[in-house]
């Protein structure tokens, strides 16, 4: 599954509904948590972080999909700024 801010996702697997297998692409910019917690981000920066996890968060919900663990640790950032949101 590949949308605007999500980076690829290669492989899901389930066992009995629940998915116990998820493989990704590697983010070397790490997690949002930390970057928050070690850069001060200005108003137009947070404004872009929170468009761009709102509207990866409407994609899935567009095709029935829900996060049920939304939060910065989830978030997963390239050095560039690419690929927002796990």
């Amino acid at each position: 599954m590949e949308y605007g801010f999500f980076f690829p996702l290669y492989k899901l697997e389930y066992k009995s509904s629940i998915i116990y297998l998820v493989v990704m692409e590697y983010m070397n910019g790490g997690q949002l948590t930390q970057i928050v917690e070690q850069t001060v981000l200005d108003e137009g920066q947070m404004a872009a972080v929170t468009k761009e996890c709102l509207e990866a968060l409407q994609f899935l919900h567009s095709k029935n999909i829900i996060h049920r663990d939304v939060k910065s640790d989830n978030v997963l950032v390239g050095f560039d700024g690419s690929g927002i949101t796990n």
